[in-house]
């Protein structure tokens, strides 16, 4: 990719953290299952995507694919893990990388919408949407990403099977920007 794009910035959405077995008890509160077991391979893959950046001007971006944010400590503790911590504290991090790990991961976060409640979050509401934009816009390097599963943002004709968003949810979204780019 590099070789390509010299410049790519690569955002994986789970992050070597899906790996670590640490990573349960370093996020909770406010809730994350460990998903390590399930998914041994992937912190050597996002670990092996990181190091490919090492004297380049690409970038790899940890997406924190967490969901559970609620206020700007959930955001601050999932970043710190996301760099430093598992510089510092995972063995998935070969020890020649620890010194310079953090400097290699942009640290990113999930948004999501919430449809129904999830590890005890949940159903969302714009309020809820509005203040999720904000402190994780607040909180990240680079990006903030969404993962939307309540309405068709683009209301695609191929899909009628959510709505598009009211009103009060796109307001929401704009005031969450907002806010979020002032802090």
């Amino acid at each position: 990719m590099v070789a390509e794009w010299p410049e790519i910035r690569v955002l994986v959405t789970y992050g070597p953290w899906l790996s670590e077995p640490l990573t349960a008890r370093a996020l909770n509160p406010p809730s994350i299952i460990d998903g390590s077991k399930a998914n041994p391979m992937y912190g050597s893959f996002a670990i092996g995507l990181a190091e490919g950046t090492i004297g380049t001007k690409a970038s790899f971006i940890d997406g924190g694919e967490v969901y559970t944010q609620a206020t700007s400590v959930d955001v601050e503790r999932t970043i710190a893990w996301i760099t430093t911590g598992m510089s510092e504290q995972s063995s998935l991090v070969p020890t020649e990388l620890r010194a310079s790990y953090r400097t290699l991961v942009s640290p990113s976060m999930g948004i999501y919408d919430f449809p129904a409640p999830y590890r005890g979050k949940g159903p969302s509401s714009p309020a809820m949407w509005e203040n999720d934009i904000a402190i994780t816009l607040a909180g990240v390097q680079d990006f903030a990403w969404v993962y939307a599963e309540r309405f068709n943002w683009a209301f695609s004709s191929r899909d009628k099977t959510r709505p598009p968003p009211p009103t009060e949810w796109v307001e929401a979204t704009a005031r969450g920007r907002r806010t979020g780019r002032e802090r």
